[in-house]
């Protein structure tokens, strides 16, 4: 593999918990002991995040614990309350950015400013929604998807909304499949939640509700569909994340359940606006039913499961489901307990990650930056570890009100790192 002097490894619940907006989140975890779907509903205050602006135009600062600076290298910047050490990045129109225009030129900016800000100590790394094989698209050579940027099998990483956690080397840190999860059942224990998943999907009496509806499974290394419902796997897989899905067969899907991390329903492409997903009609046409779908689920018991293996602490008692506009339509489940925020928080804590930045601890207030854009962002802007991070950036196309509410900055991925860079290089930081 290729390789950067800036890097050495370069290219190379009691019941149910639920947030509600008019935005794309919804975001559900079904514990063991929910008695009901229980959705709270909440229209989400809009609150404009502010911009960050490099270059002769004002930074507007959010919070006291955000001071401006002039500098030499640029007219305002933005100083953090603490050098920012790490900075945990989505991938899908986050670092990779949406499609459209000025796609190619943000992605090498955003690539540029990752190889900076390493090259001045920090260090950057994926918390995606992505499994391996889908994230390493996203770290192929802009123009040349021969070269790796970086390998994402023996880098540190969160992937699959957390079900699977890298750290050095590519030592797997945390893995939680699906399959691990078993129903309750009247006698006690039932079958595992795959099963149960595909006889729902399979029960004719839900024909009307998965109309139209893909199941797509993602595993470490592999994009799977279950081939009696495979509407809309093949698109996603090409369109979003550039790889090829499998139809697998049921038998050859509950062989795998071991290793399936996130189950995505996958409903019809809405039109794309300005590179996003529209929300008019996301609204009107695919919102509903994906809350009829979830709510199906329930009823037909799928979220009172919880894993029976003694595992990673607060992971397993049922299952989380988000709702997602982008980048596809589509309902998102993974093991409860297996979310952005909790991950980033174990990873963070974890002997192996500290010895890799050669420090003792990592304060998430002062030393941890978030970049997203989506719900499934949500949970490590909201809470790392009891505590919110120093930098929680927003991207500037971003339509999720959850995510504006808690995010201090809105900016392109670059800014942001340039920015920290730049400070760095001043002594500021």
């Amino acid at each position: 593999l290729p390789t950067s002097p800036r890097s050495p490894r370069l290219a190379g619940p009691r019941g149910a918990d639920a947030v509600w907006g008019r935005s794309s989140l919804q975001q559900l975890v079904f514990s063991a002991a929910a008695g009901s779907l229980g959705f709270a509903r909440r229209r989400a205050k809009r609150r404009a995040t502010r911009p960050l602006v490099p270059r002769k135009q004002e930074i507007h600062h959010a919070g006291n614990d955000m001071k401006l600076l002039e500098t030499t290298a640029l007219e305002h910047t933005l100083l953090p309350p603490g050098p920012i050490v790490v900075a945990a990045c989505d991938l899908d129109k986050t670092l990779f950015p949406p499609h459209g225009p000025n796609h190619v030129e943000q992605l090498k900016k955003n690539i540029g400013a990752m190889f900076d800000f390493e090259a001045t100590g920090g260090f950057v790394f994926p918390v995606t929604g992505n499994n391996l094989i889908q994230a390493q698209q996203k770290f192929m050579e802009p123009g040349d998807k021969t070269r790796m940027l970086r390998d994402v099998g023996i880098n540190p990483g969160i992937f699959t909304n957390g079900a699977l956690v890298l750290g050095p080397d590519g030592q797997e840190l945390e893995k939680h499949a699906l399959g691990g999860l078993h129903l309750s059942g009247p006698e006690g224990e039932g079958p595992d939640f795959i099963t149960g998943l595909l006889d729902f999907i399979d029960d004719a009496s839900h024909a009307s509700l998965v109309q139209d509806v893909g199941v797509c499974f993602l595993l470490p290394n592999d994009v799977a569909g279950y081939e009696a419902a495979y509407s809309n796997v093949e698109d996603y897989a090409q369109t979003v994340h550039n790889v090829t899905a499998k139809p697998l067969s049921r038998t050859n899907i509950i062989e795998l359940k071991g290793e399936i991390l996130m189950l995505c329903l996958l409903f019809p492409a809405v039109n794309i606006v300005n590179g996003m997903a529209s929300r008019e009609e996301y609204e009107q046409t695919i919102l509903p039913r994906q809350v009829r779908l979830v709510e199906a689920m329930e009823r037909q018991g799928l979220m009172q499961c919880r894993c029976s293996a003694k595992g990673v602490e607060g992971v397993g008692n049922g299952i989380k489901v988000i709702m997602m506009k982008d980048p596809w339509p589509e309902v998102d489940i993974t093991v409860a307990g297996v979310d952005k925020g909790k991950a980033l928080n174990r990873f963070l804590q974890h002997e192996s990650i500290l010895k890799h930045l050669g420090i003792g601890s990592v304060d998430p207030e002062r030393h941890v930056a978030v970049f997203g854009d989506a719900p499934n962002d949500v949970p490590m802007f909201r809470d790392v570890g009891g505590l919110q991070p120093a930098l929680r950036v927003r991207m500037p196309h971003s339509t999720d009100e959850a995510l504006a509410e808690l995010a201090n900055h809105s900016a392109e991925v670059s800014d942001v790192l340039d920015m920290i860079s730049s400070q760095r290089t001043n002594g500021v930081l």
